[in-house]
């Protein structure tokens, strides 16, 4: 996977690219550049339209799943400020690998996954660790937020993702370890780790990770940083978006990195 991250550039491109900005329907480098010299995200460039009919998440599928025991609830309710716990369903690991193998045939990635519009309503999913862990013994994914690791600490500390809900516009990312995300914590309250599908980077996590869904393959972040400059600089990832089927953008607030997505694909044996 080739990724370039590289500092933006002047104000001035905006200037020399606003003639032709209302006419693209994806914006040149140069535009994407001084937009977010200017404090801007690109917001206004359209993305590819969603696969027809994708329908990972119907409503049927939260219909017979079962609400979490009280006490999951309760821990759940902790990690997650305003989580509307009567709307939360336990996905299982049949469920979630036979939703995979569905969007594996129809050749989607995970951000396909994790952005499709079953998961902007108000049906909420709890995939606890052994689920997870069951995905990720199944499936090569590709998550900017790994399901487990080890941080960059002496000596290094395991970290785990206990606990993944999805729906209601967002993923809640539920860590072992670290800090409170903003507003009510910063980068030097998270942990460090490397990530081996993002291997240019190191990477900080808050102990809550959320990902808003903005759109089909858009999503924006809080809690989730990069390491730069030694250890100097933090960037504060904004954003990750689709801008075609294999392709997009890893946002921050000090730059930018191309990256590619993958289909879906299990594990040979």
């Amino acid at each position: 996977m080739k990724r370039a991250c590289r500092r933006l550039g002047a104000a001035g491109a905006v200037l020399a690219a606003a003639a032709s900005l209302g006419r693209a329907a994806v914006p040149s480098e140069a535009i994407l550049s001084g937009l977010r010299s200017l404090g801007l995200d690109g917001a206004r460039f359209e993305l590819p339209p969603p696969p027809p009919d994708a329908g990972f998440f119907p409503q049927a599928l939260w219909q017979r799943l079962e609400p979490p025991d009280a006490a999951t609830l309760s821990w759940l309710s902790g990690r997650i400020p305003g989580l509307p716990a009567g709307r939360v369903r336990l996905l299982t690991a049949q469920e979630a690998l036979a939703l995979l193998d569905r969007a594996a045939a129809r050749g989607a990635s995970i951000m396909d996954v994790f952005t499709d519009a079953g998961l902007t309503g108000d049906s909420l999913y709890y995939a606890p660790q052994d689920v997870l862990q069951a995905i990720g013994a199944c499936y090569q994914l590709e998550l900017a937020t790994p399901l487990s690791g080890r941080t960059r600490d002496d000596p290094p500390q395991p970290f785990v993702m206990q606990g993944l809900v999805i729906g209601g516009g967002k993923l809640q990312i539920l860590y072992s370890l670290g800090g409170p995300p903003p507003p009510a914590g910063d980068w030097d309250s998270g942990f460090e780790y490397k990530n081996p599908d993002y291997p240019r980077y190191d990477f900080i996590a808050s102990g809550r990770v959320t990902e808003s869904i903005a759109a089909p393959g858009d999503l924006r972040f809080n809690g989730l940083w990069l390491v730069a400059a030694g250890g100097l600089v933090h960037p504060h990832v904004e954003r990750l978006v689709k801008t075609s089927g294999s392709t997009g953008l890893f946002i921050t607030n000090h730059g930018r990195a191309e990256v590619t997505f993958s289909p879906l694909r299990r594990k040979t044996p």
